[in-house]
C-alpha cells in the first residue's frame, strides 16, 4: 500500500545585507517521525563564510526535529512551525512537496533522488541524463507517427503535435508532451521485458510522478493533464497497483497499453487534440464553416 510522505527543503542564510541562500538539508516525514538529510558536502556554507564550522552547522540541522515536536501543529502546514524554525536556528523552510511510496526501498531512492535535485552541489561537469530505453516508448512513437500527430524535429509546443522527449528542467524529460488548451504530459513504465524488475518499475512509476510535478512547475498557470502508460506481465502488474493507483490518485490518467480499449482510446483523444501532418487532413478543400471537422480543446 502506498503512503504519502511530505517533505521542505532547509536552507541557510548568510547576512541578510548579502541575500546569500544555500539550501543545506531537507526535512520530511518517515515512518519514524520528523527527520533531516543533511547535504553530504555541507563544506559548500565555506562559500558563504569561511568562519562557519561545518560540524556546528550540521548538529543544529539534526536538532531542528526534536524542536519541533514538542508543537502539536502540523509542521508542514503551519506558519507558526516555519517561523519557529527561522527564530531558532539559522534555517528557514522553503519549497514544501509531498511523494508516494510503497516500500522501503523506494522510499530511499526517491529521496537520494530529491537530495540530487534541490540539496547536493551540481556535478562539475554533469553528464546528460538519458531514460532506459524501452520497447513501450517506441511502440507509442511509432502508434503516434501513424496517426500523423508526431511533430517534425525543427517544431515546438506551438505547432500543437506530439513533441517526443521534451526537456523540462536539466535532467528531467517527459516522454511525450502536447500543448493543445491544456498541456498533456505523458510518462511510460515497461515492465514487460524478461530483464524487467518490480524495484524498478516501481522506481519509474515514482520518477514519473515527479516528472509531472516538475510539469505543473515548468507551465505554471496552464492546466496539466499527466497521463502514465504501462506495459508489465500480470505478475508485475499486481506488485505495481499501490503505486499506480497513488499516481491516479495525485491526478494522472493511467492508460494499460496491453489493453486495446485503453491504447485505442488513448490514441483517439490524441489525435482529436492534435494537428496532423497530413496537409490534405489539416487543410480540407470544404469552405463552409458547418462542414469543417470540429476540434476538441481539452
Amino acid at each position: 500500500m502506498a503512503k504519502s510522505y511530505r517533505f521542505g527543503v532547509l536552507r541557510f542564510a548568510s547576512h541578510p545585507l548579502k541575500s546569500e541562500v544555500l539550501n543545506v538539508a531537507l526535512l520530511l516525514e518517515s515512518e519514524d517521525g520528523l527527520q533531516v538529510r543533511v547535504a553530504r558536502r555541507l563544506e559548500k556554507i565555506r562559500a558563504i563564510s569561511a568562519a562557519l564550522d561545518v560540524n556546528e552547522i550540521s548538529e543544529e540541522l539534526n536538532e531542528i526535529p526534536k524542536i519541533l515536536n514538542n508543537i502539536s501543529d502540523d509542521i508542514f502546514d503551519s506558519e507558526f512551525a516555519v517561523k519557529m524554525i527561522s527564530d531558532l536556528t539559522c534555517f528557514t523552510l522553503s519549497y514544501r512537496g509531498d511523494f508516494d511510496v510503497s516500500s522501503p526501498a523506494l522510499f530511499e531512492s526517491v529521496i537520494n533522488d530529491l537530495m540530487l535535485r534541490y540539496v547536493e552541489p551540481e556535478p562539475a561537469q554533469p553528464k546528460p541524463v538519458r531514460k532506459r530505453h524501452t520497447r513501450l516508448r517506441q511502440d507509442i512513437l511509432q502508434a503516434l507517427r501513424a496517426e500523423k500527430i508526431l511533430a517534425r524535429p525543427s517544431e515546438g509546443l506551438d505547432s500543437h503535435r506530439v513533441i517526443y522527449k521534451h526537456h523540462l528542467a536539466q535532467g528531467i524529460v517527459a516522454d511525450f508532451v502536447l500543448q493543445n488548451g491544456a498541456m498533456h504530459v505523458v510518462e511510460s513504465v515497461d515492465a514487460s521485458t524478461e530483464t524487467a524488475t518490480v524495484q524498478r518499475s516501481l522506481y519509474e512509476i515514482a520518477m514519473s510522478t515527479l516528472t509531472f510535478e516538475h510539469a505543473r512547475i515548468n507551465f505554471e498557470n496552464r492546466h496539466v493533464k499527466p497521463r502514465l502508460i504501462y506495459n508489465s506481465s500480470l505478475e508485475i502488474e499486481k506488485a505495481l497497483a499501490p503505486s499506480l493507483y497513488a499516481a491516479q490518485h495525485q491526478g494522472a490518467e493511467i492508460v494499460n497499453w496491453a489493453s486495446e480499449k485503453d491504447r485505442m482510446q488513448f490514441l483517439a483523444t490524441f489525435s482529436s487534440l492534435a494537428d496532423s501532418t497530413d496537409e490534405q487532413k489539416s487543410h480540407p478543400n470544404l469552405f463552409h464553416a458547418s462542414a469543417l471537422p470540429t476540434r476538441k480543446l481539452n
